[in-house]
């Protein structure tokens, strides 16, 4: 499978809808009930109760929204890693490790306010990554900072992504402090915005604004949990040291940018502790991040059949999860 997906055949696009498919339907199928969570930001709650009759009539809706987003996310991630010559050729590694690496835990598979954020950040990401050859980086980055308001509606937690914004502006551009305060200038428009029609239209009392908090989520930690999270790290690691070895063969804007990716996954495993909720939720903000590292081992590995076993090893977790 991993031989078919280091090609860039675009017959690849529909073989992996049809994978990411027959690895996801068994999560999809179960269904579960959307809860409403304190980070959850006023636009999600919003966004839900909007479609919430709708998902009690055609329960399958939400099963279509859920995978379009899963797999629109793989597909633009793979395409920015495709464009940005991430790795030597093109190839559909990246999609396929995303699909697969969502399919390790039943709530990476549910609808959420980090699922729809997850979606505005792999479009973040596009942009930070090509900051260097941007006719017109003002622009860019305020809009940059727009999308990061938008996602705070959604999930307050990401005003987080901020940090991680600016310090890839610092790796990709020399420093200006100008440019960094149009991100911020377009993180604060929304917010302005916002207030000032809550304020002229009499209703900024009734305005609820959850504020931070920093836990470690209850989970329930077992020998599958152990598992599945010790692959993920095994990959990426195996992927990171594969990344490095090939640094010397790349152009000094790839290295920049593998380092963005690199300080993503560290600032996105930190953000869900901003929060109260329990579970493993809104760790998949980081799961786009894993997934470049764990394509670049797939595509960096030479040998068919270790490529093979990592492959069908990841897989077979997946269905052990799911079945057993």
């Amino acid at each position: 499978m991993t031989g078919i997906f280091r090609s860039n055949n675009p017959l690849n696009a529909s073989i992996l809808f049809v994978y990411g498919l027959l690895l996801k339907l068994p999560w999809l199928l179960r269904g579960h009930v959307i809860t409403l969570n304190n980070q959850d930001g006023f636009l999600y709650s919003e966004l839900i109760k909007f479609l919430d009759p709708a998902f009690k009539v055609f329960p399958v809706l939400e099963i279509a929204i859920v995978y379009l987003l899963l797999f629109t996310q793989a597909m633009t991630l793979n395409y920015y890693a495709n464009s940005r010559r991430m790795m030597a050729r093109p190839n559909y590694l990246v999609a396929m490790a995303y699909l697969l690496a969502t399919s390790f835990f039943k709530e990476w598979n549910e609808l959420s306010a980090a699922l729809i954020v997850t979606s505005v950040m792999i479009w973040i990401w596009g942009r930070l990554t090509s900051l260097r050859n941007d006719s017109r980086v003002k622009s860019t980055l305020f809009n940059v900072g727009f999308a990061i308001g938008i996602c705070s509606f959604l999930y307050l937690p990401s005003l987080s992504l901020v940090i991680l914004v600016l310090l890839a502006v610092a790796i990709s551009r020399p420093p200006k402090v100008a440019e960094w305060l149009l991100v911020l200038l377009g993180v604060f428009t929304l917010w302005y915005l916002l207030f000032s029609y809550l304020f002229l239209s009499n209703k900024l009392y009734r305005f609820d604004l959850p504020g931070f908090a920093f836990k470690v989520p209850e989970i329930k930690w077992d020998t599958i949990l152990y598992f599945g999270i010790g692959l993920l790290v095994f990959m990426t690691l195996t992927g990171a040291f594969f990344v490095q070895s090939e640094s010397s063969k790349q152009v000094i804007q790839v290295r920049k940018r593998w380092t963005i990716f690199l300080l993503s996954i560290v600032l996105l495993v930190l953000m869900p502790l901003l929060d109260e909720n329990d579970g493993l939720r809104n760790w998949i903000v980081s799961v786009p991040a894993i997934s470049m590292f764990i394509g670049a081992a797939f595509f960096y590995i030479n040998s068919r059949w270790i490529r093979f076993i990592l492959h069908w090893g990841m897989v077979t977790f997946v269905l052990y999860c799911q079945y057993v």
